[in-house]
């Protein structure tokens, strides 16, 4: 048997708005068959809607400690709490929050 046999974990995925093809430089190589599989575990509802509201006191809790001591907040900052605040909207729409 002339098969080589390896496995990649990726074990961070892009927490940023990505195109699809952001593995692509590592499945499209030539001459070489490649099997990708992704394993989605659902998460239930009310671990979802805690995990969002951990993350959200956290953001907020770190911007009351910034104006306390007068800095200002970054627009990273403002970005994080809008994702946070819409995958709470999109949790209360009915749609499920997966694990990967």
């Amino acid at each position: 048997d002339s098969a080589f046999h390896t496995t990649y974990w990726v074990e961070n995925w892009p927490r940023t708005q990505t195109s699809a093809g952001f593995l692509h430089q590592l499945l499209f190589t030539g001459g070489v068959r490649r099997t990708l599989s992704l394993i989605y575990t659902p998460k239930a509802l009310d671990a979802a809607l805690r995990d969002v509201r951990r993350q959200k006191s956290g953001v907020l809790a770190d911007a009351a400690e910034r104006a306390r001591r007068g800095q200002v907040g970054s627009e990273a900052d403002t970005i994080e709490y809008q994702d946070i605040t819409a995958r709470e909207r999109q949790l209360i729409a009915g749609h499920a929050d997966v694990a990967l």
